[in-house]
């Protein structure tokens, strides 16, 4: 699946905004918002071919004027970061993946999509259809409290609005994504979370 592809499945598709976020040598150079998927991955190329590592937002804005929590509309997700390698909470990534299928056993929650990125594990519940920010915080909350509990070790962006779209390859070894849940019907929500 490439980049673009996870971006279609992880953010909302209608309305609103799509962000990208820029880093040069680990700091902030610029940020970006785009209508369509088309305009993202034009932008995500110019970056990478100027050095920059590309971020992209989970969720999806109402404007184009900034990135803030107040101005996301809409989320298609629920993720978090698995960090991992030497003086992280584990080892590898296979660590980190037992402690988020134990999470996941624990919960009930069903399979979610999985990116090893670098040295690290990006996880993704993708829902059926965009819910609003409003519906969505109260759910990630819960599950925030749920990996503070369960899995002191994982790190939940609950409310993190950046995840890697592209990185540069020269810093670690490529992406590679599992899909390995269909998406959550919106309806479940009520039973899973």
């Amino acid at each position: 699946m490439a980049d673009i592809e996870l971006l279609r499945r992880v953010v909302a598709p209608d309305d609103g905004w799509y962000c990208l976020l820029a880093l040069h040598n680990g700091r902030h150079s610029g940020q970006t918002h785009h209508k369509t998927l088309e305009e993202v991955q034009a932008e995500t190329e110019r970056l990478v071919e100027k050095g920059r590592d590309v971020y992209f937002s989970c969720g999806k804005f109402v404007t184009d004027e900034n990135r803030e929590a107040d101005n996301c509309g809409w989320m298609k997700s629920f993720f978090l970061d698995i960090d991992c390698g030497e003086g992280k909470p584990y080892a590898d990534q296979q660590a980190g993946v037992v402690a988020l299928q134990d999470f996941c056993r624990a919960t009930k929650l069903p399979r979610p999509t999985i990116v090893r990125s670098g040295r690290g594990v990006h996880v993704y519940w993708i829902l059926n259809a965009a819910i609003s920010r409003d519906e969505w915080k109260p759910r990630a909350e819960q599950l925030s409290y749920l990996g503070n509990c369960l899995a002191s070790k994982i790190y939940w962006a609950a409310l993190s609005t950046r995840q890697p779209l592209k990185k540069r390859l020269h810093k670690s070894k490529a992406s590679s994504i599992e899909n390995l849940g269909p998406p959550i019907q919106r309806y479940l929500l009520k039973y899973i979370m």
